[in-house]
């Protein structure tokens, strides 16, 4: 019954109005936890000099399950300078132990997001996948929303851009 009311209102949260980001901005602060009870500062992050990727998702989201593989290809080109990246994936829906579940089954290889719909809102998400590169300076260099059949090739030469700063 959760998961139905939460689809519902996930259908109509492109009509609420929210303040959405853009390019060029400076991020909000957030703090974050994933499925393994990790916690994400966003100013700790940035006091570190590292490039912060976000991807805004949840599991009954066609596109966003059709990106997946694509993003795991964008962690696994970065593996050696892995130290200097973060990638995030908040989901707006499901609860911890059934995210866990699917993340194990499909294999996202992102730090999932317990209860991502604060983030989202935060941001000001309204559309899914939403994807996002923030530099060391902690502004928006990239935000993208819908399916993009190269979004591999995207997200590496924006994450290299930001890697070079």
């Amino acid at each position: 019954m959760k998961n139905i009311q939460i689809s519902i209102f996930l259908c109509f949260l492109p009509f609420i109005s929210f303040a959405q980001i853009k390019v060029g901005d400076k991020i909000p602060h957030f703090s974050v936890m994933t499925l393994d009870d990790k916690v994400y500062d966003s100013d700790k992050i940035l006091y570190n000099n590292k490039v912060i990727v976000l991807n805004f998702w949840f599991p009954s989201c066609a596109p966003c399950l059709a990106e997946i593989p694509e993003l795991n290809e964008v962690v696994v080109y970065f593996a050696k300078k892995r130290k200097e990246i973060i990638f995030l994936a908040p989901s707006v829906e499901g609860v911890k132990e059934y995210l866990k579940k699917f993340v194990e089954k499909k294999k996202f290889t992102y730090k999932v997001i317990k209860d991502g719909l604060p983030i989202a809102n935060l941001f000001g998400i309204t559309s899914y996948p939403t994807n996002i590169v923030i530099n060391k300076k902690g502004e928006i260099t990239f935000f993208e929303t819908g399916y993009k059949s190269n979004i591999k090739e995207t997200l590496i030469k924006e994450i290299e851009k930001n890697l070079k700063e």
